[in-house]
């Protein structure tokens, strides 16, 4: 039976490396933390109930470098929405499956 420090202590973070032709190379991407992922739920939500840079804001929330810090932060989604679609779809799309994000939660975020 699990216990109080045997969760805690739990090595539950998973990261995938993803190869992105546009961009040259190789991501990692890390499933996010409780807290990192109610703050992509805070960052996406606009003023007026529309979400924002969704696809972007999840590529910042999971990317990350070889010890597991993270290689973007939230004044990066500006310019990350800048870069080519396709690979921002193709990262996302990986970012969502590592961290459970059904369909349905992804278009419940994204407003359809």
């Amino acid at each position: 039976m699990l216990n109080r420090d045997s969760i805690l202590k739990a090595k539950d973070l998973k990261t995938i490396d993803l190869e992105v032709k546009e961009w040259g190379g190789t991501i990692r991407l890390q499933t996010m933390t409780g807290s990192a992922r109610q703050e992509y739920y805070r960052s996406t939500a606009g003023k007026d109930g529309t979400p924002k840079n969704v696809m972007e804001a999840l590529i910042v929330a999971c990317a990350v470098d070889e010890s597991g810090k993270p290689i973007f932060t939230s004044a990066d989604v500006s310019e990350l929405s800048r870069k080519s679609s396709i690979a921002i779809s193709s990262v996302f799309e990986k970012a969502a499956e590592l961290n459970g994000l059904t369909q349905k939660a992804v278009d419940d975020i994204a407003g359809e």
